[in-house]
């Protein structure tokens, strides 16, 4: 197998990656900017990722064959995901083998989109007429620019909560407000300084005006929205943990502190109740799961919207149940040593050899700078994978790995064993390493996720085997592996195939809420509708934490 440096060529967009050894083509391709699709999880099993290697076609493996025809196999058709590159070549990426869910707000319209205004049509002056769609999530606030024209996102932006500063989860917010006389008010001048900031980037990208906006959409949990308003949080701490508000809210961005056209509409997207908030009620519109199935399409939908505040809703026979559980931020970057928003330098894609090779891709294709969310869950399966960590969590010292090639990478670290990912190309030449706490936090949250998905499915009489597809939304979807949520245990057991990673749909929800009037009435009935299970009275949920613990294979 070649060792040397060597191009691959990635079709029709001619794009290049250079190669220092033997490289998947999901990595190559990241690499490039171009995400491929992994339908059944990276199995090799369903044949959808099928890509054609125009030039310096490696031979096919077992997977392949047992898929592809001789005849596409002899005119260099491969599985995208099986495809490993050892030297120069050119690979043609189909559209169909190229995952969709990157773009933060969606992609384009679907044609033919009915559009039912919100806002009369006409252009004051003749200047263009923008919305402004925005996600206020507990660790990360995002926002887009968009034409009520044509539903485009002219510019999208997104940034650190500021109000971190107070707390990493919204239990710690809330006794802030509690602590201290002007705890709502410094939650709320965070939010809103971090809303101002990203709003003034999107007009410099955009080159509209404040005047311009003459809409926004708003979609956040309880707590997020309340302290952006200003309005206590206090019930949300203590039981029957009740939103101060329920149903949808129209009003004017003078009173939100946005920096838009003073009387525009500002539509905030309702509660179901307690911490299942708008942001759930949005990226629930977005997916379509107030609606029937499509073609084809039966059985229980199940929306796990990914986050500090991992919010949950399940649909079977009419019935809409939602909770929520208290994931911590670790797949936000926070709480880990070397973790980070997925912004440029953040390791995003893991992969480890048998021989010892660890290769990552990092947004912007840059030196590695830190771990994300998604990364994070790569690393966490590469190393159940590779027995660096065992199923109850505990990652091994070099000397218990029988003299694996990876056991020199495993080392003591700040009292802790540590996996280095990278020794010190990052900024400032700082190692980038997965401590054995960084794992711990990544059980602690996949054991809140299932136990609350266990318990929704559990309340309508299924089992999660029984779930007909996965919903799996929250920005550092975008670039999740299938098979490394489900290799670690973070989603229900389930086929990859029912699987769909459906990226920021609560930012989805709000842009589309700004050129249909509909969408916003269709959440406000699909939230009056959803029944609320409380994780924290439920007397099941400590054992089903317990049970969902250890990873797969314990």
């Amino acid at each position: 197998m070649a060792t040397d440096g060597f191009t691959i060529r990635l079709l029709p967009d001619d794009r290049r990656y250079d190669a220092g050894a033997a490289v998947e083509l999901y990595l190559a391709a990241a690499a490039a900017g171009i995400l491929l699709d992994q339908p059944c999880g990276g199995r090799g099993t369903c044949g959808r990722c099928r890509v054609r290697v125009v030039e310096g076609a490696p031979p096919p493996s077992d997977a392949e064959r047992a898929v592809l025809s001789a005849a596409d196999l002899a005119l260099g058709w491969r599985l995208g995901c099986q495809l490993v590159l050892a030297s120069a070549a050119t690979v043609e990426i189909p559209a169909l083998a190229r995952s969709l869910s990157g773009k933060s707000f969606g992609g384009d319209l679907p044609a033919g989109w009915l559009r039912r205004p919100v806002v009369a049509p006409g252009s004051p002056g003749g200047r263009p007429r923008f919305g402004l769609a925005v996600d206020i999530g507990t660790t990360s606030l995002a926002a887009a620019l968009v034409s009520l024209d044509d539903g485009a996102v002219a510019a999208s932006a997104s940034t650190l909560n500021p109000q971190v500063a107070f707390g990493a989860d919204v239990i710690s917010r809330i006794r802030h407000t509690l602590d201290f006389a002007d705890g709502l008010g410094r939650l709320r001048d965070a939010v809103r300084a971090g809303l101002a900031g990203l709003v003034a980037d999107l007009m410099a990208a955009s080159g509209c005006e404040p005047r311009d906006v003459v809409l926004a959409a708003v979609a956040g949990n309880p707590t997020m929205t309340q302290a952006w308003r200003g309005v206590s949080v206090a019930g949300l701490g203590r039981a029957p943990f009740e939103a101060a508000w329920s149903g949808p809210l129209t009003l004017a961005a003078a009173e939100t502190g946005l920096a838009i056209a003073p009387a525009a509409p500002v539509l905030v997207f309702p509660p179901v109740r307690s911490h299942v908030g708008g942001d759930a009620v949005a990226a629930s519109i977005a997916c379509d799961l107030d609606r029937p199935p499509g073609a084809g399409g039966t059985g229980p939908r199940l929306l796990v919207d990914l986050g500090t505040n991992t919010e949950l809703l399940l649909v079977h026979e009419g019935r809409v149940v939602a909770t929520s559980a208290a994931a911590g931020p670790a797949f936000e970057g926070v709480s880990v040593r070397h973790g980070m928003r997925g912004g440029p330098g953040a390791i995003d894609i893991v992969s480890l050899a048998s021989d010892g090779r660890v290769t990552t891709h990092t947004i912007g294709d840059l030196p590695p700078r830190g771990i994300c969310g998604s990364g994070l869950v790569d690393v966490v399966a590469e190393l159940l994978r590779a027995g660096v960590v065992d199923p109850s969590g505990r990652m091994k010292r070099a000397d218990e790995m029988g003299g694996s090639p990876l056991a020199p990478r495993i080392e003591p670290c700040e009292g802790q064993q540590a996996f280095t990912l990278d020794a010190g190309s990052g900024l400032g030449g700082a190692a980038v390493r997965i401590m054995a706490r960084d794992v711990r936090e990544v059980q602690l949250a996949k054991g809140a996720i299932v136990a609350a998905a266990t318990l929704l499915c559990r309340h309508v009489g299924l089992a999660p085997a029984d779930l007909a597809e996965v919903l799996v939304a929250g920005a550092f979807g975008n670039v999740l592996r299938k098979s490394s949520a489900l290799g670690i245990g973070l989603l229900p057991p389930v086929d990859a195939e029912r699987v769909r990673l459906v990226g920021n749909a609560a930012g989805v929800g709000a842009r589309l809420a700004l050129v249909d009037r509909d969408v916003f009435a269709r959440a406000a009935a699909f939230a009056a509708r959803a029944e609320y299970v409380d994780l924290a009275s439920h007397p099941g949920y400590q054992d089903a934490f317990i049970a969902a613990l250890a990873f797969p294979g314990a």
